[in-house]
């Protein structure tokens, strides 16, 4: 079964509107001279007379290049900005300074240059309003004079001045322009919506969104013109696009059945695959195509230009069909035309529509949704409903009444719009829920007393929720409406993934900031599923589905936001509405959500074409269904999911991708074709400068069978992929299969003669062949072919054929763990050496001190990249020891990986910052410190062996296995030589957007290991957990949060006067209670408690604590306390009949004194 519904129905959609890929940098370099057209040399040449490049509504950006001889009436947005401008201060070279630098940025950076973009946006939009739109309202002013003194049923054809089109036409390619790279640029989707209205807008009707003036004529008055029709038609395909509904509120994609334009090119027969599915899973595909149309349905903005757009056909439709002539009361003199009931009918129908398309879309419930329910609101509200019928007498005036139908047809839709907005949360949603409520008790009070009381709760939950969501995200820290750059990274390293100098604090600061942003937005999808506002499944799909089209329309550049959508989608278990009662219905169901995450996934290659982990994701869901596919003539997934792998390779090919499509060759077609794909990996992929070597003897070639032992087989030939060695090292190969380094010659010109043909680059888009092809290829002969020979061959082939192999710690690892498996102690030993050689050759460029161990953070990483090896050899030395071993030679390479790994920089030998003065007093002349003068008597190695012998041989023990090995000891060796935000080294393996993804997933754990370090380290210098702290992940109320920063404020102001108290009387303060009831955190003035603590010191204390017999307090004639006295009943009240002090009884003795005096008086 093909669960490839994008194939299949998407097709027609996307391959309509969706162009291959998004332009590539050698497109942008393309367009330069014709984006700086009049600027140079060439100021005379103007593109609106010639062919101009404009926007087809499909690519990546939902619009595409293509050409027209006419910008004027294409039906797409132009694609290229319009130079020279038609705007005369553009082309002054002294007042164009700003737009031509704006022009050259976006040239040079079209999908990074946000501010560039803004500024040539900022100018259009200027332009366009003061501009524009006043010359477009003087010419309407000169058509409406024209038709005043037209005879009667006269028709004018619309004509604008040619200079005015023009720079229309430029307004028209900035949007253009910027749409192709940023396809879901909400805010300029409705600004170019805009400017098509005004520009597609007949004289009687309004540039803005006003009332028309049907005064002046209606549509059979006027002829429009063509750029007006192609206005018309641009504002409906971008409703298409990105609102996902046509001008009639159907779904955009339709025509399940039609099967043109496959862009996946499946050569195992789609159409037949289509033809044997039964109606339900049809209907069920059909689904999955139409939920994903429509990325912009969260702007509430597009949609109230939708529902303008809707009105305005629906007036030209009345005045088409159902409008009269008559004449204006005011003036007997002046026709004008009416509108027919039934026509005010229809126009009401089609507004109706209008609001409901867009309310059963999204813009019910997303953000700023109070706008689309109030305007609703307003425009029932807005319905005459009173009629006119003429007098039954002639002179008779005519007769207004009611029209009970309407009224009741009102009230009905008015009831209807506010119970359902009620549920909703939104802003001024209690002034809505007020207004209904005198709605319907201006209906019936009996009634209204019933429909209130069952409809409170809900709009009290709405309420509750529209609070509870703003604590846990604020929307405007969401940032509707950003444009979707790339990842931040890319800015801050080349090609070849090394990040570049200069600029570590702002690669941290963008680093951090897109982090933030993209955790916010997780934040967002994660409380949404939780379904908070209690809705129904289906409603709950299209809510949180709404929040991954969201973050998409802001992170359409990265790969993760697009992995957790189509995941979310692969495991929803709301579905689309269906009912699950059956297996069948469920069965339908898990078909239809395989066909929503492939669709997703297939959607996201278009934007991100060079991803290898997306890809691969396709291709697991569709292999994690070929044990479902039993019908006959249904393909096979797993050739589905090989085919996904190939296009991609194809597309983008990467050693990733190769690896991946090999793994899955092998599972499914066997071990020869997972040899054939080693083999075109080679072919293909690009070799890196510093591996094109040529060898000592590079003309004579054998097979790879003969490398090792000469009775090589077949198998062994193919598995190596057709490699090729020299002749002359074939019996030194033979004896010893690891090439020494020396038998490479580097060279900054690259001969070709002397490399493989199977190496050499075929393409710019594929990318560089890394040693992941290699160990990959050899782990598959090594444990699911048996042949572990082969396994080793393949290892040799990656060290003959690269050069940087033999420096790559973990490649050698791996060969050095096959080795060791093979009992090849000889070669295992000589990879080593030669390795390490390799490896602190490289170290030594990374030096910058001359000491020659270097401390900068590259030189640091690189030691502990060296650990492993150093760690290998010296386990397999130790073991071979046991045997008839020498021990000087353990010795003597376990002092050589102690310097490499620590060396006098990083060992001390007179106990480190434990001893307290290291470093601090220079000795001798030269002031040097007491470590370094050690070194210096008498060398690193013996001063090592005298301070820290102990501690190497335990280290011996430990890595030889002997002695149990703390992990923990690397990880505190790794953190010392890394910092926080480090950036991490592309390998190469994958695409630039795997491996960007890579460096944030590194950068966020960074962050989160260092301030998991720096709040651990925080917590053991304070006095105690904060108070108030929510551990249970659950929102904390006001109270809490509170008592949570009087907490750490008390634990401020505690440590403010611990600080200014005398050091002898630090310790006391720590040790001292403070109550967690006074919010304000006060102790006791430090000067009492210094008298407090002198007194005690100068007083003799008792050795034993006194017991407490109670005769330091007051008692009463029994011999009872005052203060503790209990009654039988053990309550203390003052009111109890018996002689008690405090304040009660003095109370009442002057109560009864003043009742004395009182009565004697």
């Amino acid at each position: 079964c093909n669960y490839s519904p994008i194939a299949r129905y998407l097709s027609p959609y996307f391959n309509k509107y969706l162009t291959q890929s998004e332009p590539t940098m050698a497109d942008s370099e393309a367009a330069m001279p014709i984006l700086l057209q009049g600027m140079d040399d060439v100021e005379d040449q103007d593109m609106t007379t010639e062919e101009v490049p404009t926007l087809e509504l499909g690519t990546t950006g939902f619009l595409a290049s293509s050409t027209t001889t006419n910008s004027g009436t294409s039906e797409s947005l132009i694609g290229q900005i319009i130079t020279p401008s038609p705007f005369q201060h553009h082309n002054d070279s002294a007042t164009n300074d700003r737009y031509r630098s704006a022009l050259q940025r976006v040239t040079a950076s079209p999908s990074s240059d946000v501010e560039a973009w803004e500024a040539i946006m900022n100018e259009c939009m200027s332009l366009y309003r003061t501009q524009l739109l006043p010359t477009i309202s003087e010419e309407r002013n000169t058509h409406k004079m024209i038709l005043d003194n037209s005879p009667p049923n006269s028709r004018i054809a619309i004509s604008r001045n040619d200079l005015l089109e023009r720079k229309l036409d430029w307004v028209d390619s900035c949007h253009g322009h910027l749409l192709k790279y940023f396809p879901y640029a909400s805010n300029y989707l409705i600004t170019a919506i805009e400017m098509l209205l005004a520009r597609s807008a007949l004289p009687f009707e309004s540039l803005t969104g006003g009332d028309d003036d049907f005064d002046y004529g209606g549509v059979n008055n006027w002829i429009s013109s063509d750029t007006q029709n192609a206005a018309a038609v641009k504002a409906d395909r971008i409703f298409e696009l990105v609102l996902g509904v046509k001008a009639d509120g159907s779904p955009a994609v339709t025509g399940a059945n039609d099967n043109s334009g496959n862009v996946n090119g499946d050569a195992n027969g789609t159409d037949n695959t289509n033809a044997n599915h039964d109606q339900k899973e049809e209907e069920g595909e059909q689904d999955a195509m139409q939920a994903l149309g429509g990325m912009c349905t969260s702007s509430v903005e597009m949609w109230l230009l939708y529902i303008r757009k809707r009105t305005r056909d629906a007036k030209r439709q009345a005045l088409l069909s159902h409008s009269i002539p008559s004449i204006d009361p005011a003036n007997p003199n002046k026709p004008i035309i009416k509108i027919t009931p039934a026509g005010e009918e229809l126009i009401r129908e089609w507004i109706i529509g209008a609001y409901e398309t867009a309310l059963g879309n999204g813009a019910a419930f997303v953000t700023n949704n109070h706008l689309v329910w109030k305007q609703y609101l307003a425009f029932v509200k807005s319905w005459n409903i009173m009629t006119t019928a003429k007098g039954g007498l002639p002179g008779q005036d005519p007769i207004v009444d009611i029209n009970h139908s309407l009224q009741s047809k009102q009230k009905e839709l008015l009831r209807g719009i506010y119970q359902r907005l009620i549920s909703l949360p939104m802003l001024g949603l209690d002034g809505l829920w007020m207004e209904y409520e005198s709605f319907e008790k201006t209906q019936s009070e009996q009634l209204a007393a019933a429909l209130i009381a069952e409809n409170l709760p809900k709009y009290q939950h709405a309420r509750s929720i529209y609070l509870e969501r703003n604590r846990v995200y604020k929307v405007h820290s969401l940032r509707f409406g950003k444009l979707a750059t790339p990842p931040a990274d890319y800015e801050f390293v080349d090609a070849d993934g090394v990040k570049k100098e200069d600029s570590e604090e702002a690669y941290k600061t963008k680093m951090k900031d897109e982090c933030e942003l993209l955790a916010l937005w997780k934040r967002r999808c994660g409380y949404e599923r939780t379904n908070p506002e209690r809705l129904s499944a289906a409603e709950l799909t299209i809510r949180i589905r709404q929040c991954y089209k969201d973050s998409i329309c802001i992170f359409m550049r990265h790969i993760e936001v697009w992995h957790e959508w189509s995941s979310w989608e692969l495991l929803n278990t709301g579905g689309t509405g269906a009912s699950s009662a059956s297996s069948t219905a469920g069965m339908n169901a898990k078909k239809r959500n395989i066909s929503l995450a492939v669709g997703v996934l297939e959607l996201a290659q278009k934007h991100i074409p060079d991803s290898t982990l997306l890809a691969y994701a396709h291709a697991q869901i569709l292999e994690s269904q070929v044990n479902n596919s039993k019908k006959i003539g249904e393909t096979n997934p797993s050739d589905d999911a090989i085919r996904v792998m190939g296009e991609f390779c194809e597309r983008a090919g990467n050693t990733l991708g190769y690896v991946l499509m090999q793994r899955m060759v092998r599972k499914f077609r066997g071990m020869k074709e997972s040899r054939a794909v080693f083999s075109e990996a080679r072919r293909k992929l690009q070799v890196r400068p510093v591996d094109s070597l040529s060898t000592s003897n590079a003309n004579t070639k054998v097979k790879v069978d003969d490398v090792g032992e000469s009775s090589g087989n077949a198998n062994e030939e193919a598995a190596a992929g057709g490699a090729t060695v020299s002749k002359s090292e074939e019996n030194h190969t033979a004896r010893s299969l690891v090439m020494s380094r020396n038998n490479f010659t580097s060279s900054n010109a690259i001969d070709t003669n002397g490399i493989d043909n199977t190496s050499q680059t075929l393409s710019k888009s594929t990318g560089f062949l890394t040693w992941h092809l290699y160990a990959a290829h050899a782990e598959l002969e090594h444990r699911l072919n048996a042949s572990p020979k082969v396994a080793s061959r393949v290892f040799e082939l990656g060290l003959r054929k690269h050069r940087s192999f033999l420096s790559t710690p973990q490649y050698v690892l791996l060969y050095s763990k096959l080795l060791s498996e093979l009992g090849e102690e000889e070669n295992l030993r000589a990879l080593l050496v030669r390795s390490i050689s390799a490896c602190e050759e490289e170290l030594e460029l990374e030096v910058d001190d001359p000491s020659g161990i270097g401390t900068n953070k590259n030189a640091a990483s690189k030691r502990e990249a060296l650990r492993p090896l150093w760690d290998f050899m010296l386990k397999f030395e130790t073991t071979v020891l046991c045997r008839n071993g020498d021990q000087n030679a353990v010795q003597a390479i376990e002092a050589r990986r102690r310097k490499s790994l620590y060396g006098p920089s990083n060992e001390s030998f007179i106990g480190g910052k434990l001893s307290g003065d290291d470093g601090e007093v220079g000795l001798g002349n030269q002031k040097t410190s007491l470590n370094e003068t050690l070194i210096r008597v008498d060398g690193y190695d013996i001063n090592s062996r005298i301070s820290n012998g102990l501690d190497r041989m335990v280290d011996t023990l430990e890595v030889s296995g002997v002695l149990g090995h703390e992990q923990v000891a690397d990880m505190y060796a790794l953190l010392a030589s890394i910092s926080p935000g480090s950036i991490w080294k592309d390998d190469g393996a994958g695409g630039m957007s795997d491996a960007s993804y890579r460096r944030r997933r590194l950068f966020k754990s960074e962050i989160n290991s260092f301030d998991g370090i720096s709040t651990m380290a925080t917590s053991s210098a304070s006095t105690g957990a904060s108070y108030g702290s929510s551990t249970s992940g659950r929102l904390m109320s006001a109270k809490e949060r509170l008592a949570q920063s009087a907490a750490q404020g008390q634990n401020t102001t505690v440590l403010a006067a611990v600080q200014s108290s005398p050091e002898w009387l630090r310790g006391m303060l720590m040790l001292l209670p403070a109550t967690l009831r006074n919010y304000r955190g006060a102790k006791a003035p430090p000067h009492m408690i210094e008298l407090a603590l002198s007194a005690l010191r100068d007083n003799p204390l008792p050795a034993v604590r006194p017991a407490s017999n109670g005769s330091h307090l007051k008692t009463n004639m029994n011999g009872a306390s005052i203060k503790r006295q209990r009654n039988d009943d053990g309550d203390s009240s003052d009111d109890d009949n018996v002689m008690a002090g405090g304040y009660g009884s003095q109370f009442r003795s002057r109560q009864r004194a003043r009742m004395v005096g009182s009565s004697t008086s």
